[in-house]
């Protein structure tokens, strides 16, 4: 017995011939030596050979996963493979195919104690065996711990909870571990999760990075203001990376008409950018069938002019400050055209002028965008609550509560 074991070990391995390592693996799997033919080495050696590229010989995978899936004992001792190399990895998706639910019951119970890494594996196994395991009731413990942890995990589990419509049911877990990548922002945005606290997270994140604008604008309604949190951040610095971020993720709003305008207007790197969104056919075609429904919709005319505001009207960062000057309040586009325009020392300048003249009627409606978009301007007025005079004391301590604001004590994420 043991010669004969030792025999077939070394014809699996060392055999030149595919059919004889088949043969030989195939046997030991149904022998009760099976255990030595769950090595990552013996595995990895069930390929074959085209143009010095090594492929996995998928039908002695197929057969083996038929041999494992015929006991629970096999079924247990496959998933201690690492599942970390290729064939070891085809040999666990085809067992995953031949026996679904004995896989999701078993994944769940060992992803719970599992070390980070093998949870990916874990993870993408469960996947492999029902792609709607996100909507089970007993998933739900395993999805909360997984949720917690950013890593390519988590952002497929966020991918395939938003395609299950499952995302919004844990708001609470997103809340305190938020999204930090690209993909996890999108799958946000599709599948709709509507929560304050996110949305004004997001709107204070978005001046800085581009992932919010993936969350935002796939919202519907768009949360209130987005429209000029979005014209003012378009910056020469943020404007390029926010299309780039579009085109990637396949995102189509008409918002989008004014940036890539903007991005022409600034020419260079931006004005690339903004020629690579226009000339995606698929997405013009989006962007236009979106306005075309606009025009056929009763009372819409207004707001479809409005998308195209920088033509229309020429909106303007100095009639904003004109306005603002004479008590006024200014017209949101143009105040969303000064924040974008504003620099250097006329930052500080603005923030002294609105908090110590004071003028109430800027507080508002241009402090508010000014620190959203320019960290100086946010630092600013944190330093001003320590201010000897108690009126600009008091109007930084107010403005350091708005939640849409990445005030200097918070970290960006």
């Amino acid at each position: 017995m043991e010669l004969d074991l030792t025999e077939q070990l070394r014809r699996a391995k060392d055999a030149p011939d595919r059919k004889d390592r088949r043969e030989a693996f195939l046997g030991l799997l149904a022998s009760e030596g099976w255990r030595e033919a769950l090595s990552p080495e013996l595995i990895a050696r069930q390929s074959f050979r085209v143009r010095d590229t090594d492929y996995p010989d998928l039908r002695t995978i197929a057969d083996a996963a038929a041999l494992l899936a015929s006991s629970e004992e096999k079924v247990q001792a496959a998933l201690e493979l690492p599942g970390t190399d290729r064939y070891s990895n085809e040999l666990l998706g085809a067992l995953a195919r031949q026996t679904p639910e004995l896989i999701v019951e078993l994944c769940l119970a060992h992803v719970r104690t599992a070390e980070r890494q093998r949870v990916l594996v874990l993870q993408r196994l469960l996947h492999e065996a029902d792609a709607r395991w996100v909507e089970r009731p007993e998933a739900k413990r395993v999805i909360r711990k997984l949720l917690r942890v950013a890593d390519d995990g988590r952002v497929e589990l966020m991918q395939w909870l938003a395609e299950a419509g499952a995302l919004s049911r844990f708001v609470d877990e997103l809340k305190v571990h938020p999204p930090l990548l690209l993909d996890e922002w999108s799958a946000m945005g599709r599948a709709q999760v509507r929560d304050a606290e996110l949305e004004l997270r997001a709107l204070a994140l978005l001046p800085h990075t581009h992932g919010p604008l993936l969350y935002l604008m796939r919202l519907d309604p768009l949360p209130e203001g987005l429209e000029e949190r979005v014209l003012a951040a378009a910056r020469p610095d943020w404007l390029p990376g926010a299309l780039e971020a579009a085109v990637v993720d396949g995102l189509a709003h008409p918002l989008l008409v004014p940036l890539a305008e903007l991005a022409v207007r600034q020419g260079g790197r931006s004005m690339a950018v903004a020629v690579a969104w226009i000339g995606s056919s698929k997405m013009a075609k989006e962007v236009l069938g979106q306005l075309g429904g606009e025009l056929e919709r009763d009372g819409q005319r207004v707001r479809l002019s409005d998308t195209f505001w920088i033509r229309r009207s020429g909106v303007s960062g100095d009639r904003a400050l004109e306005r603002g000057r004479r008590g006024q309040v200014p017209d949101p586009l143009d105040v969303a055209a000064l924040v974008r325009q504003m620099r250097g020392e006329r930052i500080s300048e603005l923030v002294h002028e609105i908090l110590g003249t004071p003028r109430l009627n800027m507080f508002e409606t241009v402090l508010r965008p000014l620190c959203a978009v320019h960290p100086e301007a946010a630092e600013l007025v944190a330093a001003m609550c320590a201010s000897p005079e108690s009126d600009v004391a008091r109007l930084a301590h107010e403005a350091v509560q708005w939640p849409d604001v990445v005030w200097p004590e918070v970290e960006l994420e």
